[in-house]
């Protein structure tokens, strides 16, 4: 009776990504070959056995749940051609990383190492899809693809996943992390991922007493006073500074493609960024003015393309 049962329960997805400080989570419904979104959740980073718990209850409930995440990770890429020996020749280890030929066209790879600190960091979520940030951003554009060079960024949580396209081919592609506020990247500064996980996601860091200790005093006080104008001042500085410093970044990317004798050249004619969290304010206007070439940016929703291609693969 249990099987039958089974059988007869519908399938459902769970997908979820990290946004800066918060995991953000949807869930749906398989149907007709799409998914429908039923319900969308966030939370605290610092709150991820709630995340946990929410999501062995979804798992009771239904059991055919398929979970659905987005890797974010600086050692991932993109190369042209499904040769193997496109690997060597773009000083990429084959036996090292996790890889996939995509349209025949261009292959995504993924650190094995990456990979598994991953699992290891949502080892609660038996992840069933797991998709790099340059096939979302490939599956979400190809249709609109044309012959005239271009680069495409996906910009999350202070990372750019940049790919030079033309409608049959991928030319180039590149990863950075870019500082906001002062901050550095923690991979250029030399921190251990597990520290800055620890930073991220551990309460056990903080005493729960001292904490509230903590806002009993006065200097908990001052610290729930609104926002001052010097300090609103000094947050539109650090939001003008990286804009500036992610155009900086794309400028210098398409720089180095050119410089790279790897890589075949094509002249790129113009620039496309796909923003999922809001912080670019300027970008279209510094490609415009000092690029000369035409840009436009626009939302990325990673749920909805996730959506599309669990949909397909899960049929």
């Amino acid at each position: 009776m249990g099987k039958l049962a089974r059988y007869f329960w519908p399938k459902t997805a769970l997908f979820f990504y990290i946004a800066e400080e918060r995991i953000e989570i949807a869930f749906g419904f398989f149907e007709k070959g799409s998914v429908d979104m039923v319900m969308r959740k966030s939370f605290s980073a610092q709150e991820k056995e709630k995340f946990f718990d929410w999501y062995r209850e979804i798992r009771q409930t239904y059991p055919k749940l398929y979970a659905v995440s987005m890797i974010e990770t600086l050692n991932q890429g993109a190369l042209p051609g499904c040769q193997i020996h496109s690997f060597e020749k773009y000083g990429v280890d084959e036996a090292l990383s996790r890889h996939l030929c995509i349209d025949d066209c261009w292959t995504a790879h993924v650190s094995l190492l990456e990979t598994k600190w991953f699992e290891e960091r949502f080892k609660a979520v038996e992840l069933d899809l797991l998709y790099s940030p340059f096939v979302l951003l490939y599956r979400h554009i190809r249709r609109d693809l044309d012959d005239v060079p271009g680069i495409y960024i996906l910009h999350q949580n202070g990372m750019l996943y940049m790919m030079v396209l033309t409608q049959d081919r991928l030319w180039y592609a590149h990863t950075a992390a870019v500082p906001f506020g002062g901050a550095e990247n923690p991979v250029e500064a030399g921190i251990d991922v597990d520290e800055v996980d620890d930073l991220a996601f551990d309460l056990d860091l903080l005493d729960e007493d001292e904490s509230v200790d903590a806002l009993t005093g006065s200097e908990g006080l001052d610290e729930l006073e609104p926002e001052t104008s010097e300090e609103k001042e000094s947050d539109n500085l650090e939001l003008l500074e990286y804009n500036l410093n992610l155009y900086e970044e794309v400028k210098e990317t398409i720089s180095r493609y050119y410089r790279d004798d790897r890589y075949d050249k094509s002249f790129v004619q113009k620039a496309m960024l796909y923003d999922v969290d809001g912080k670019v304010t300027d970008f279209v206007r510094y490609v415009e003015d000092e690029l000369f070439m035409k840009a436009a940016q626009v939302s990325f929703d990673p749920v909805t393309v996730m959506a599309e291609l669990a949909a397909k693969e899960v049929g």
